[in-house]
């Protein structure tokens, strides 16, 4: 299979790719792309959310907050158990966090046995042996299965009866292991492919058979354990054509057993009564259709034990409503809900109140039936009471004793209200708030045009949305696209308000873009839902079509002669169905990653609308079938790692193609899964496809910008800390440290000296710079996690706005660099000597030291960049550095710096924490304890320790040592010999303070040596920048990614928000704009990268950058400092990394630092412990001030200022982890 595939794509290639790609509409298309993405982003600025976070605090009693158009914001109490205004009074701050209430699991499925665990009835115990099943008394066995075999043996679990007289085994046999293989032509950690290898029925396969096995026991004190057991024969073959058979639970008292048994191809399924005593069965419910029963959404059910009765959902009157059965005989006690409307699903259900709260659609006829409502039943009389109302779709949120609820209404053309209800009647207590649409509008928005139509059979009302441009002209002729996906699990046209969609996308490129809900989909009627039985490729077409020609009737601007469709997977397999089927409506048509033979798709999907035996209608629904009579333009799409749909479903169809002779386009993104026409690149080229083929190609919006636009050369080391820089006075060595590359940029522009990181670890803080947005908003907050490369970064946005964007050096984020013209970038981590990089998708290893080859990779690439740069094209280039970070190789040149100097030692390097949180002893990261002397240090620790065994970090950097050439090793070993010897010379003698002091002393050393050929680079790329003249027209930015621990404290490597690891170095230069030799004290983070050079280029920041632009600093010289931010929010979250520095978050002033450890929590209070510091009277943060009473108001108001930068940033509710510990 895996050959075949190969094969085909070579074909297609050869046979598709003929022509050339035209970049000039491709970039055309990003341009008109990006040109949205800006809109879209000014528009989400103006969407006023009036009611922000709420959280119920009692019954009744809710806390919420809401924001008015101007920014000011008011937490608000509300009782659901007043009217009007009277129900809501204004609190001064947001009140504190309310243990969680107690609720019930009413309405979940009863899996329990209802047995008295304090009886002294047997207790069995069931152990599997290979394929059978051993029953013991206590250590007795009484019992042991012997018909178990291989792939037909008991595994499918065990129920004993409550009064411990029968047991119930289910034996399995499985079916046939279908495998899908996949390739990954480009894995991140080799050159080499990969092969993946899925287990993925098909439709037809062999499928796992489960099988009751039924047994008694009788009790007999002559028998071992006291008992005799025997099987009960059943009838077998009942259950040989079953999908699934799942006990639910114990029955009449404990004599049945209930088994819910859904009949292989879904036209049956059965609540079964199985009498422990005979294993005779009889019916409690069931649901049976010519069709299929939709088992997926309808199967419902729950048990009102006291009354012997069952709530059962079905659609036997044609639409899906409640019913009451009566347990014992199966019987239809009454119908509950009932008429032209379905339940949509069911919240919760009040035993002892005998009610029920639904979930329900369609019940106003004046509305739009997709529109959810929600209601409660009584189960007794069937009287409803709807507890939401007026046109929209709502979604609610209970009080926890129900009593109340919050009511969220939306429409697709009209932004939320937020209500306050009571559930007693349903009435409104008070609006909590209602977002306006009028700023929307003022601001270019155009709602969408909700349409309804009829439909096939000139009855059934079909109901749709219409997309307009927001510069739309009545006048003008506009093509129409339609955005399908019909598959019938559910319906698809949103009915709820949302800002940015596919489909507005679209419209805003010129077209006039349709959403429709056609006879197949779910949650109208049965008969409407079974127009897809066996029918998948009917897709709704009729309907759609005549629905589209009622739009047109109403508007002259659709044109009728140019109609496309787009989908993905269902969509995808409707979409090219389009252009086989009904040609002479749709002329073009992009399918991606679509299922285009359900005999090749999932098992479950596809069974349950095509049902079982595979027949003759499955050849009927086939793309692959019918390939042939495309008629229309076709672009394929498929991901190479496509784990949903087999990819090669897409590609069977791409050879039926070729083999008829048809033209069509294909596009393969190999390391792409489900949808990679949703990635940035695949919906780039799915829109040029579609516009060009319509011939509406969009015109793209120059971007207003200076001319000439600014270069930018970003350069950023890992773990530089400021005490190291001699601009920042090199604290560590004020005599000994020269950075003079650094302090050039320093001196000829602008040094911040209040810089800071989000989260001071290597990943993290480096999606934190390419995104603007904070850990858990770009995804990538722990070292163990990828990066999302599809989401959005400056580079691809600057990209798109017409620069040449590049990286040379680190990268780390485990997913490849993407929004790049040039990547070269090391693999992983990267070692210091003879490193691998990753070229453009390439790997190859190089020899030499990795900062001067990063440095030459990025001097190799400023000669091109200039160039273009001249001619007009300004350039991004980032450059950046694996040194200094641990273990410190420095260049051999700077081997000797330092050898006879003493570096001073920290004040606070014997710091042990005194009045501190218990957090600061939990860390492995101590000088003394942990750092290294074979990797670290470089000494060999079996000189010092002949009898330890060496730790797998130390084999690591001996295995690091042996693999460099002779003649480096030989360099590096005389470097260090001296200073080795006369260690070992004295090691005996010196106490743990004199280890310390000497551990240190090498640390700094190689530490600061490393950092040197760092500073190296930077003055030879402004010396670059220099010779080629593009100087004055550069940015140029110096940063670290985080700061770093030379010994204070006791420490080295970074995490905590304390000053060392928190603060780093940040240094501009940009000739006529910022000043030279100017500093500033604003409180500026690497969250602001993004925005400032967003600005910079003229390119408009999107509205969910969390990051501020820093260019009016940049331009007056940084007195903006208040203006700017008068706080900063910090988070760190890799606890389980190998130094085990507790998760954290903070708020830093320029005054105050006040640290919150969410997991470890205070004794005396059981809420996290936190520890405040006064950074004017305490820079080295040595007196914990969060119990001073002289702090606490400080303290409070920094709690508060935290909690806001919280709801600003939109952080989730805080969950301690599971490793939350008591702070001694």
């Amino acid at each position: 299979m895996i050959l075949a595939l190969l094969a085909s794509v070579g074909v297609i290639a050869s046979s598709v790719n003929s022509h050339s790609v035209d970049d000039r509409s491709l970039d055309a298309m990003r341009s008109a792309l990006a040109q949205v993405r800006i809109r879209a982003d000014e528009l989400d600025k103006v969407n006023h959310r009036p009611v922000g976070p709420r959280r119920w605090i009692d019954g009744s009693h809710l806390v919420y907050r809401t924001t008015a158009a101007d920014g000011a914001q008011q937490w608000w109490s509300a009782d659901a158990t007043l009217e009007g205004e009277r129900a809501r009074t204004p609190l001064a701050s947001e009140p504190p966090q309310a243990p969680p209430l107690h609720t019930d699991g009413a309405g979940a499925v009863d899996h329990a046995d209802h047995a008295d665990k304090t009886s002294d009835l047997p207790v069995y115990e069931f152990s599997r042996e290979e394929q059978n099943i051993v029953v013991r008394v206590g250590a007795v066995e009484i019992y042991r299965t012997t018909d178990g075999v291989k792939d037909d043996g008991y595994s499918g679990g065990e129920w004993t009866s409550p009064t411990r007289d029968a047991f119930l085994l289910m034996k399995v046999r499985r079916g046939a292991q279908h495998q899908v293989q996949l390739i990954e032509a480009s894995p991140s950690d080799r050159l080499e492919p990969k092969l993946r290898t899925l287990d993925y029925t098909k439709p037809g396969d062999a499928i796992n058979v489960s099988t009751p096995h039924l047994f008694r026991v009788e009790r007999d004190a002559t028998a071992v354990g006291g008992a005799r057991v025997h099987e009960i024969a059943l009838d077998s073959e009942r259950f040989s054509k079953m999908w699934s058979v799942e006990v639910i639970r114990f029955v009449a008292n404990g004599r049945e057993i209930a088994l819910l048994c859904n009949e292989r191809g879904h036209k049956s399924v059965s609540l079964l009564a199985m009498d422990l005593s005979t294993g005779a069965m009889r019916v409690i419910a069931s649901e049976s259709f010519d069709t299929f029963v939709d088992y997926t959404n309808k199967i419902w059910m729950h048990w009102l034990d006291s009354a012997s009765e069952l709530l059962w959902m079905s659609e036997r009157d044609g639409w899906n409503h409640l019913y009451v059965i009566d347990v014992a005989t199966g019987a239809v006690k009454r119908q509950l809900t009932k008429g032209e409307w379905v339940v949509r699903r069911v919240h919760h259900v009040d035993d002892a109140a005998r009610t029920i709260d639904i979930a329900l659609m369609g019940r106003d006829p004046l509305q739009d039936p997709y529109h959810t409502h929600h209601a409660r039943v009584n189960i007794d009389s069937g009287a409803l009471t709807m507890l939401t109302s007026g046109d929209g779709t709502c979604r609610v949120d209970f009080s926890p004793d129900r009593s109340a609820l919050v009511c969220v209404r939306s429409r697709a053309d009209l932004p939320s209200v937020w209500e306050l209800r009571r559930t007693s009647d349903g009435a409104v207590v008070v609006e909590l708030g209602a977002a306006d649409p009028q700023a929307l509008r003022a601001a270019g928005w155009t709602a969408p045009q909700r349409f309804t139509a009829k439909g096939r059979d000139g009855v059934t009302d079909i109901y749709g949305l219409v997309f307009r441009p927001s510069n739309f002209d009545p006048t003008k002729k506009y093509p129409v696209i339609e955005n399908i996906y019909a598959g019938p699990h559910d319906q698809h046209v949103p009915k709820g308000f949302e800002l940015r969609s596919r489909s507005r996308d679209y419209a805003e490129l010129g077209a006039i873009v349709v959403q429709i809900d056609g006879m197949g989909t779910n949650w109208r009627s049965k008969a409407f839902h079974d127009v897809c039985y066996k029918n998948l490729k009917d897709s709704g077409f009729p309907d759609r079509i005549a629905w589209i020609k009622a739009l047109a009737a109403t508007d002259p601007s659709l044109d009728l002669s140019r109609v496309g469709i787009f989908g993905g997977s269902a969509g995808g397999q409707s979409a090219m169905r389009a252009v086989l089927d009904h040609a002479d409506f749709y002329s073009v048509a992009a399918a991606d990653c679509g299922c285009h033979d359900n005999r090749m798709d999932k098992i479950w999907w596809n069974e349950q609308w095509m049902g079982w035996p595979i027949d003759a209608s499955y050849a009927l629904n086939s793309n692959l079938v019918d390939a042939a009579k495309l008629n229309g333009a076709l672009m394929l799409s498929v991901g190479g790692l496509d784990e949903n749909v087999d990819p090669s479903s897409t590609m069977q169809v791409a050879q039926a193609l070729i083999d008829a002779g048809k033209d069509f386009e294909l596009l393969v993104i190999p390391d792409a899964g489900h949808g990679c026409a949703e990635t940035e690149y695949g919906n780039l080229r799915r829109a040029r496809f579609l516009f060009e083929k319509l011939h509406a190609m969009p015109i793209a919006v120059a971007i207003a910008v200076p001319t000439p636009r600014p270069n930018i050369v970003f350069i950023m080391s890992d773990d530089h800390c400021k005490q190291a820089i001699s601009c920042y006075g090199a604290s560590a060595a004020p005599t000994l440290i020269t950075t003079p590359g650094i302090d050039r940029i320093a001196r000829e522009g602008m040094r911040f000296d209040r810089s800071s990181v989000t989260n001071a670890i290597c990943g993290p803080s480096r999606a934190v710079m390419l995104t603007g947005k904070h850990s858990h908003m770009n995804g990538f907050a722990r070292n163990d996690q990828r990066f999302d490369n599809t989401q959005q970064t400056f580079p691809k946005l600057l990209r798109a706005a017409g620069y040449r964007t590049e990286v040379v050096g680190k990268w780390h984020l485990e997913s490849a660099p993407t929004g790049f013209d040039h990547f070269d970038v090391l693999v992983g981590q990267g070692d210091y000597w003879n490193p691998t990089f990753l070229t453009d998708g390439v790997q190859a290893s190089r020899e030499g030291h990795v900062t001067d080859l990063i440095h030459a990779s990025a001097i190799n690439r400023l000669d091109a960049l200039a160039q273009g740069a001249r001619a007009g094209k300004p350039f991004a280039l980032l450059v950046h550095h694996k040194a200094p970070h641990r273990n410190w190789m420095p260049l051999p040149r700077h081997l000797g710096l330092f050898a006879n100097a003493v570096i001073p030692e920290p004040p606070t390097l014997f710091d042990r924490w005194t009045g501190r949180s218990a957090a600061s002893s939990m860390q492995r990261m101590q000088i003394d304890r942990d750092l290294s002397w074979d990797y670290d240090l470089k000494v060999p620790a079996r000189s010092l320790f002949p009898d330890q065994a060496i730790r797998p970090q130390d084999q690591w950097m001996l295995n690091e040592l042996a693999r460099l050439p002779a003649d480096t090793r030989d360099l590096l070993n005389d470097a260090y010999r001296s200073e080795n010897e006369a260690l070992f010379a004295q090691f005996n003698s010196m106490d743990a303070h004199a280890q310390t002091s000497g551990k240190v002393q090498r640390d700094a050393k190689d530490y600061l040596r490393t950092a040197q050929g760092v500073d190296d680079s930077v003055g030879g790329i402004l010396s670059e920048l220099d010779r080629l003249g593009v100087s004055d027209n550069t940015i140029v930015i110096y940063t670290s990614d985080q700061g770093w621990f030379l010994g204070e404290h006791g420490w080295f490597d970074k995490r905590w928000m304390y000053e060392e690891s928190f603060r780093m170095p940040l240094v501009v230069r940009w000739p006529g704009t910022v000043k030279a030799g100017v500093t500033s004290q604003a409180l500026v983070q690497n969250i602001d990268f993004a925005p400032t050079f967003l600005e910079a280029a003229g390119v408009p920041i999107p509205a969910d950058m969390q990051g501020k632009s820093m260019l009016a600093l940049l331009r007056d010289g940084g007195v903006e400092r208040e203006r700017f931010r008068d706080a900063v929010y910090y988070r760190f979250e890799e606890s389980k990394g190998p130094h085990t520095v507790p998760r954290h978050e903070g708020v830093a002033t320029s005054k105050y630092k006040l640290i919150r450890f969410v997991d470890l929590l205070d004794p005396a209070t059981s809420q996290a412990t936190v520890e405040l510091y006064d950074l004017e009277l305490d820079a080295d943060e040595m007196t914990n001030r969060a119990a001073d009473p002289a702090f606490a108001e400080v303290r409070a108001q920094l709690l508060a200022r935290l909690d806001a930068l919280r709801a600003e940033y939109q952080l989730p509710a805080e969950a301690p982890t599971n490793s939350a510990v008591i702070a001694p």
